[in-house]
């Protein structure tokens, strides 16, 4: 049941994120360190656990001011095995929270009432109005 929780978990983020990514929550995730990134990483994170979904949804964001698209970027390596480790579950309070967390996410970074990407959108024009 875990397994189905978490496929529903991903899809469901996913989808609401308009970012066509298997898993969202993979426990290994490589990022290139670029301007972006550090952009990304300046703000707390307020989703808890799920930080990992919020930090793809800034960067996404941060992408789409500088009409990049995020996809081009991610490559996704399968692992073919996973052993889940005893005793580690989440309980109900731990669910909830995390579906609290991916509508704060949805909210402030894809939804229609989301601003442009504050930093990387006014360093690109700088940076372009300089070159």
């Amino acid at each position: 049941s875990r397994h189905y929780l978490g496929r529903a978990f991903a899809t469901l983020a996913s989808l609401l994120l308009a970012m066509p990514i298997y898993d969202t929550q993979c426990g290994a995730k490589l990022f290139l360190n670029s301007e972006m990134l550090q952009e990304a990483l300046l703000e707390p994170f307020s989703a808890g656990w799920i930080f990992d979904v919020e930090l793809l949804a800034r960067l996404k964001r941060a992408h789409a001011a500088r009409e990049q698209n995020l996809q081009d970027l991610i490559f996704e390596y399968p692992l073919h095995r996973w052993h889940d480790l005893p005793g580690s579950k989440l309980g109900l309070r731990s669910k909830v929270s995390a579906l609290w967390g991916l509508a704060r996410i949805w909210y402030e970074h894809s939804s229609p009432w989301t601003g442009p990407w504050p930093k990387g959108n006014q360093t690109s024009k700088t940076a372009s109005a300089e070159l």
